[in-house]
């Protein structure tokens, strides 16, 4: 267990991992599972974030619709990513070992056994550099991307181009996959389960209230062997690795919760970063197309994380019973650079509201979906 103590306030807060099989009891009784991308769309506007990702609702009849580009090449690329991983430890292990079975396992949780037995058929008599590429561009193929018309970006060609530069720069980096006991560091899901305690101290004792417990979950992209110590690893892909794309992780609430996971599964201190940038398409100068930014998280920013994590999920039990009241932070009506697709019901009477909300589609997501589908297929 990890506790954080706010002294300032004697408050405390004590977060410990919840096992997985835990976990799916949890969800079908109903507990709700918060996640990064939840909490964040709480910040971002209130009314956005009930309705997406607290209803689950999408898909309005007047909403500017459509394939979110940005999600979809990211998740393909992730496939990508997953895979240099494991071909390292196709690498490290031999097969017939009991680590290599793990990993096999492992893989086929990820990809499924049609997909991985595919990448297995890569042919792999070239240098080392060229085999993990022809590997790990498998999955890339294999991950239902394709290409839109209305984007010359974002396509599977230069997705292509952008990933394989970055396994020459992976491999190149000596970042070895940890592997310890059963956890094999490559697309490791996790919940959380966060505790907010008030602490008061009568005739020299202490006594503890609990406040609220609430539980967080998500998917660490991988988890590495630094120099002795763990360290986990956050891909990103973005369309610019500007100076002002590094900034933007110093205080990052999702690697401060990556690296507050990582602490529980592994029960030792994971403080370091490892922030994995492509951007595509690549640059003039491939080498600036792949950055590895690290970050180091302290207790304080911990701390700051559990504020932030129960602050956000305030928003969600304010306004789910409520939606039509909940505020509307207009600055975020063309977040990422195109139009909400709520517009249309935010400009809408709030009684007319209450009638839309019956029109629009239920759409869930959950770091934790590939586990739940697997789960339901066994």
């Amino acid at each position: 267990m990890l506790t954080l103590t706010d002294i300032q306030n004697n408050i405390e807060y004590r977060i410990s991992l919840v096992p997985m099989a835990d976990a799916f009891k949890l969800l079908e009784q109903g507990q709700v599972f918060y996640d990064f991308t939840k909490i964040t769309a709480a910040y971002t506007c209130p009314t956005w974030g009930v309705l997406r990702y607290g209803k689950h609702l999408s898909d309005l009849p007047l909403s500017t619709g459509g394939r979110s580009l940005a999600i979809e090449c990211g998740s393909a690329c992730h496939d990508f990513f997953a895979a240099v991983r494991l071909w390292t430890l196709l690498e490290r292990y031999s097969n017939g070992t009991s680590e290599h079975a793990l990993v096999n396992a492992h893989a086929i949780k990820l990809f499924g056994k049609d997909r991985w037995e595919s990448m297995l058929s890569i042919p792999q008599d070239s240098d080392r550099v060229n085999n993990c590429q022809l590997f790990a561009l498998d999955a890339l193929h294999t991950s239902g991307y394709y290409d839109d018309p209305s984007d010359r970006k974002r396509t599977l060609s230069n997705m292509e181009t952008a990933c394989i530069s970055y396994a020459d720069r992976y491999l190149a980096a000596d970042l070895p996959v940890l592997v310890r006991g059963n956890l094999i560091g490559v697309e490791i899901p996790f919940v959380l389960k966060v505790e907010r305690i008030a602490t008061v101290n009568k005739a020299q004792l202490t006594e503890w209230h609990a406040l609220a417990t609430a539980y967080y979950c998500g998917r660490i992209d991988g988890i590495h062997d630094y120099g002795g110590s763990a360290m986990v690893g956050e891909n990103k892909t973005a369309a610019s690795l500007s100076s002002a794309w590094r900034t933007s992780f110093a205080i990052s609430h999702q690697i401060t919760g990556y690296t507050i996971a990582g602490t529980c599964l592994l029960r030792e201190e994971v403080s370091n970063a490892q922030v994995m940038g492509v951007q595509i398409p690549l640059p003039r100068d491939a080498f600036n197309g792949i950055v590895f930014h690290p970050e180091t998280r302290t207790e304080s920013d911990r701390l700051r994380w559990a504020e932030w994590f129960f602050g956000g999920i305030e928003t969600y039990e304010g306004y789910m019973d409520r939606p039509t009241e909940a505020p509307r932070y207009s600055h975020s009506c063309n977040r990422y650079f195109s139009a909400c697709q709520f517009i249309p019901f935010c400009s809408l009477t709030r009684e007319e509201q209450t009638d839309a909300l019956t029109s629009m589609r239920h759409d869930e997501w959950s770091p934790l979906d590939h586990l739940k589908k697997k789960a339901v297929e066994e």
